[in-house]
């Protein structure tokens, strides 16, 4: 379950799925998002998209019984089609669905967690309920056990990283393709351009570095909807030729070793 675009939780689904051991998995992927449907089709793994309605979730309609139900009959379609064995949630919003289907079919729920959720999310969600909660820190599982989940249901693995994918970047030579000096100082963040991220923060931080006389350059690599937020607020403090949009890059660890 996401947007239209690949970022923290589609790559952690994309790399779990790159490197399984397909002499013990079949994997089979359930999204309903095209961005995340084309990334499969390029593993070679049978990929089905379908619009994802949430009960009470912040879309209109909030309560949409027949949504819901149709998730479930589709799962339950899905498991008897492939013979499914485990379900893996890749966040909160599938175990909605997913717990139903789970039951009909008697086979195990993990819930894999990228975040925390709020107390409501986490009851409507169902996410007390699935088999196995892995989360990607401490921190994501800790507020399941507070609610009373039972330990042994719970577990965190932090995410992997291919490391071999992100070595063969070539290196990018930032500095000469934003004319920045040798001399000045390039602070940079990645991540997506959502208010939750706090680049806002980051973006005042430069500013009073400014106005102590730190040649400092802001590298923004990313995209999100608060983009033009940002770029409104650095040309707000005089600061829009120190402060580089770079937009969504795919060659993130060539442009930072540069």
């Amino acid at each position: 379950y996401g947007d239209e675009w690949i970022r923290g939780s589609e790559r952690c689904l994309l790399d779990l799925v790159s490197h399984l051991n397909r002499d013990i998995y079949e994997p089979v992927v359930w999204c309903n998002a095209e961005a995340m449907a084309d990334e499969v089709r390029k593993l070679d793994v049978p990929v089905i998209r379908n619009e994802f309605p949430l009960m009470l979730g912040g879309q209109a309609p909030r309560f949409n019984l027949p949504g819901l139900m149709g998730l479930v009959r589709k799962g339950n379609k899905l498991v008897d089609q492939h013979d499914i064995k485990l379900l893996h949630a890749n966040s909160g919003a599938p175990n909605q669905w997913l717990n139903f289907v789970a039951r009909s079919r008697r086979i195990p729920l993990l819930a894999h967690l990228h975040s925390r959720y709020p107390l409501r999310d986490r009851i409507t969600l169902g996410l007390h309920h699935v088999s196995k909660v892995v989360g990607v820190s401490e921190p994501v599982v800790e507020q399941l056990l507070q609610d009373g989940m039972p330990k042994e249901r719970t577990m965190v693995i932090s995410n992997g990283i291919d490391v071999e994918r992100l070595d063969n970047q070539p290196q990018v030579n930032l500095r000469a393709e934003l004319g920045i000096g040798e001399r000045e100082l390039v602070v940079a963040t990645v991540g997506s351009l959502i208010h939750r991220k706090g680049v806002d923060l980051i973006l005042g931080a430069i500013y009073r570095l400014l106005n102590h006389r730190v040649p400092v350059h802001l590298v923004v690599i990313g995209d999100g909807p608060e983009r033009g937020n940002l770029q409104s607020m650095a040309e707000r403090l005089s600061m829009e030729e120190r402060v580089h949009m770079l937009g969504e890059r795919s060659d993130v660890a060539g442009l930072l070793r540069g």
